[in-house]
């Protein structure tokens, strides 16, 4: 494969080839082809709900559907893993990794305190008091 040359909008970035190389590797060392080590790791993530496949012609079709006969074993997929995460762009850069998994899986999975004093007290303004006259909680503001 050849990159375009187009510098201004490239075709492949250097991190995709150097999965392309990861994964030729992977797949020599397991000696299977590169696209059924490629199907056969897409298809084992967790977030990945269905695969989709093109074949031309039945021997390609057999070859990808052959990815679903073996296993990875765990060091080559830690290697593929880590060559394919995509890098960090502004502003999760700032994000420390629980900012992040709340913000990948949603509040329920974050264990929060409240901000506390020396004594316990809830550094919250507004916590628990009414507004006036309209019967409802505020909303807690940290300061």
């Amino acid at each position: 494969m050849q990159d375009t040359g187009n510098c201004l909008c490239p075709k492949f970035s250097d991190q995709d080839w150097k999965t392309l190389g990861v994964v030729q590797a992977v797949a020599q060392e397991l000696r299977r082809s590169p696209a059924q080590v490629a199907v056969n790791w897409v298809t084992r993530q967790p977030q990945v709900s269905s695969t989709l496949i093109g074949a031309t012609t039945v021997a390609q079709l057999g070859d990808i559907l052959a990815a679903l006969e073996f296993h990875i074993p765990d060091e080559h997929m830690r290697r593929l893993e880590e060559c394919s995460r995509p890098q960090s762009m502004y502003p999760y850069t700032f994000m420390t990794p629980e900012q992040k998994k709340i913000l990948a899986e949603g509040w329920r999975c974050a264990k929060l305190s409240w901000p506390a004093d020396a004594g316990g007290r809830t550094l919250l303004r507004g916590a628990g008091r009414k507004d006036r006259g309209a019967g409802r909680s505020r909303t807690p503001a940290i300061f």
